[in-house]
């Protein structure tokens, strides 16, 4: 809950509101005030205040109206029903009272600080980090604004810039934890897993109960294929909390990756045994049977998680995957037009039907369903398929298209300036390529 902001006032049945520390008290007061002396702007404000200490939400929206009612030229006014707004995520309604509050005050910080934090729960990350950087501008000592900026950097993939935040953040406040934990997680995305190893332990000093610090620093190791340490973290974070299922899924897929398959299905199994409906381990435990070359099994395994969760569209890229990888393109095809019957718009499987047209070698194919998943809005997939595309010109020996796209990719994905080890970094993302495709990328990459 956001913190809502008062002041004072002397007088009688008021002053009893402000003297005492309990809520209910001060509502009793601040109603007798009312009902003495008629209605006050400061009397309803201050009772609003108390309301929302009690989580009576749509009390203190009521008592914040009759305020901005008795005087509306208080930015404080509309600045608290705003924050109660928030609180009911009635995002609109809050920046509309954000931007009155500006518009009586427009120095004050907390109106730009808490209209940002709504913006960035919209996930409008470029207006929000506006916002912080003007709270910035006002106040350069509140470390709060440092870190709300450095994580709309981060989901603007402005990895650098969101490091460079958080460390401001951290020189302010040194005992920031979650600071260091985010610091660790864009350190993670620039490939510097030893300073992310160093950040998430820096963390852990702070708050030696951090379950995600000890997974995120098991997805730095894993990343350096330090395995033991990757796994040692993972289930540090079990211990501190058995039921969380993710961190069980992290040591699968760890143990996949080291080539660990059997361990890697017992792994997924204890997940299964905590949610039995968790498509996710059924899906991790198809990809371990798939390495072990067990396609029946996979196959049901895979069929099991789309059961669970019909509206995943990793699962059917799978299973077409698998399918592929037998040469079984029919069926393939089949599960991609299955799923595009009930959501033919949706950008996952546009993009993987593109995969699989490049390894059916049918480059026209897989130029129009990249383009297709093109026109979607969707971050995720919008670099996926711009590298499809840099694949699908190459292998048709148009290297004009093939640099055009690429280059497209690096300003999408910075990283990508790298070559190879860029491109290894976005497939942290949970974007997978075929050997053919790899040796393809290798070329692409080279010329």
């Amino acid at each position: 809950m956001l913190p809502i902001l008062g002041f004072s006032q002397n007088e009688n049945w008021f002053q009893k509101g402000l003297d005492t520390k309990d809520p209910k008290e001060k509502i009793e007061y601040y109603t007798k005030d009312i009902q003495k002396r008629g209605p006050t702007k400061n009397a309803y404000f201050n009772r609003g205040l108390a309301k929302n200490n009690i989580k009576d939400y749509q009390g203190a929206i009521a008592d914040f109206s009759m305020s901005i009612l008795l005087y509306s030229s208080d930015a404080k006014f509309y600045l608290n029903r705003a924050i109660v707004y928030t609180t009911l995520n009635e995002y609109q309604n809050a920046i509309t009272d954000y931007n009155k509050a500006i518009e009586l005050d427009p120095q004050n910080k907390l109106c730009y600080f808490y209209r940002g934090i709504v913006k960035s729960y919209q996930k409008d990350y470029q207006a929000s980090l506006t916002d912080f950087s003007k709270s910035i501008e006002l106040d350069s000592t509140n470390s709060r604004y440092y870190f709300q900026r450095g994580y709309c950097k981060s989901n603007l993939k402005d990895f650098e810039g969101a490091k460079i935040d958080y460390s401001k953040a951290i020189e302010i406040n040194p005992k920031d934890a979650f600071a260091y934990n985010n610091r660790g997680i864009a350190k993670t995305h620039l490939m510097d897993y030893p300073g992310a190893i160093s950040d998430y332990s820096k963390a852990l000093e702070f708050d030696t109960l951090d379950t995600e610090a000890y997974c995120n620093r098991g997805n730095a190791y894993k990343n350096l294929k330090n395995y033991d340490s990757a796994l040692w973290n993972y289930h540090k974070a079990i211990i501190l909390n058995p039921k969380f299922k993710e961190a069980i899924i992290a040591c699968g897929a760890t143990r996949i990756e080291s080539k660990d398959f059997k361990g890697a299905i017992s792994e997924y199994n204890k997940a299964v045994e905590i949610d039995p409906k968790y498509a996710v381990a059924f899906n991790g435990i198809g990809n371990a049977k798939k390495e072990l070359k067990d396609y029946q099994s996979a196959e049901s395994e895979y069929k099991k998680a789309i059961e669970l969760d019909p509206i995943n569209s990793l699962y059917y890229s799978n299973l077409s995957t698998l399918y592929s990888l037998q040469k079984k393109y029919t069926e393939a095809i089949e599960v991609f037009n299955k799923r595009l019957l009930v959501v033919p718009t949706d950008p996952g499987l546009l993009d993987n039907f593109g995969y699989l047209y490049l390894e059916m070698d049918n480059y026209d194919e897989a130029i129009e369903q990249f383009n297709q998943c093109l026109k979607i809005e969707n971050d995720r997939n919008k670099i996926d398929a711009t590298l499809g595309l840099a694949l699908a010109y190459y292998s048709k020996n148009d290297q004009p298209n093939a640099s055009k796209y690429l280059n497209q990719a690096k300003l999408i994905y910075p990283v990508l300036n790298k070559g190879m080890d860029g491109l290894l970094v976005v497939m942290k993302d949970g974007f997978t390529y075929s050997d053919k495709q790899m040796e393809v990328f290798k070329k692409i990459f080279k010329d």
